[in-house]
């Protein structure tokens, strides 16, 4: 069984031979045999989601939500039972759990898949809480097993990963960082550092204006000692991590090392239905708190560093080409499990390739699941 980076179903080992994630708890999928078309479709079951699906029934109007996780919450709720996800379960909704969205045969319609079946879904308007996931960048040793995105980490703890007594490294950008680390002490782990590559003042600068994130950084106030500014991963070993500040590097004793540069939004399916009068999106999808990266972070990657985790592509069969179609069609990067998702925005910082071509199916399908539509 593979143990997934991202630990939400983005990377490379999530997606077994019967099409569900291997890093998750896996409960049985809601049956959705012949499933009625809805007034409201939402698709994404986390805190977005679940807001915009009960403000949409208490106008009285057919609400379905679709969501590939197992149970209600994203990854934010994720194994929590609160008063939101309590009435979301109580609502006169129709839920589908484990099914995701994976084609538009047509305008108003969704071609969906379940572990158990394939079928279509139409609606009179849509509503995109697809969230967002981790970006992650290639360093050396990135792909070692001890090496987690951060909130990655935090899923699979969540999903049962015992974490008590183990030193963790938190590495990377971005608010996320923090958050991860409170949660990891709070379930009986070492974090002995909090490495930010954005320096202070440009911290500083992003959260003015915004009191809300900056009641949030004084809540992380406990861990303020171990936080340190101007500072990141540039190698991974077997227990370990080597650090890099403008005036030094050295290398940090770690179980895990959970790192994450930031956040990307999930917006393959807005790419593909496209504006229109009837599609709105909500939640993490729509905007976040990045950090801007620093230019060193361009040269980590040797020339045997894996890229593309899926095909395995190391960064000497990528650096030579000039566009992200180019080097897809000569060393097939970014045509594995993930589709890009995880090395398509690592290269968008690296070499400033954008690609906002997307087409079906957004995930793996069955052929059958195909060409039952098409």
């Amino acid at each position: 069984m593979h143990d997934g980076i991202c630990g939400m179903g983005t990377c490379f080992g999530c997606a077994g031979p019967d099409h569900q994630r291997v890093c998750m708890k896996h409960e049985s999928a809601t049956a959705a045999s012949a499933p009625a078309d809805s007034d409201v479709l939402v698709v994404g079951a986390g805190p977005a989601g679940i807001s915009a699906a009960l403000d949409a029934v208490k106008s009285g109007a057919r609400v379905t939500v679709v969501d590939n996780n197992a149970a209600p919450g994203g990854q934010l709720w994720r194994g929590v039972t609160n008063r939101r996800i309590r009435d979301f379960l109580a609502a006169p909704i129709t839920r589908l759990f484990q099914t995701e969205v994976i084609a538009q045969p047509a305008p108003g319609r969704l071609l969906c898949q379940s572990p158990a079946e394939a079928f279509e879904l139409g609606y009179r308007k849509l509503i995109l809480a697809t969230g967002s996931r981790e970006r992650f960048l290639p360093f050396p040793g990135w792909t070692l097993p001890h090496v987690r995105g951060a909130g990655g980490l935090q899923a699979l703890v969540k999903s049962g990963l015992e974490i008590r007594g183990k030193r963790v490294v938190v590495a990377g950008s971005g608010p996320l960082l923090l958050a991860v680390a409170k949660y990891l002490v709070g379930q009986g782990a070492e974090v002995p550092l909090i490495a930010e590559q954005c320096s202070l003042g440009l911290i500083s600068r992003a959260l003015m204006g915004k009191p809300s994130k900056l009641i949030q950084a004084i809540g992380f106030v406990s861990l303020a000692g171990r936080y340190r500014t101007d500072c990141w991963p540039v190698r991974a070993e077997a227990g370990s991590v080597t650090l890099r500040m403008p005036a030094k590097e050295w290398t940090e004793p770690c179980d895990y090392l959970a790192c994450g540069f930031g956040l990307v939004a999930n917006d393959e399916l807005a790419r593909l239905v496209g504006e229109a009068e009837n599609v709105y999106s909500v939640g993490d999808s729509t905007s976040f708190g990045n950090f801007p990266l620093r230019e060193e972070l361009k040269s980590l990657a040797r020339s045997d560093t894996i890229i593309c985790r899926c095909e395995e592509v190391p960064w000497s069969k990528i650096e030579r080409h000039h566009s992200a179609r180019e080097a897809k069609l000569q060393s097939r990067c970014g045509m594995g499990l993930c589709q890009g998702r995880v090395c398509g925005p690592a290269l968008e910082f690296l070499r400033g390739w954008e690609s906002n071509r997307v087409r079906p199916p957004l995930f793996p399908a069955p052929t059958q699941n195909l060409a039952k539509k098409y």
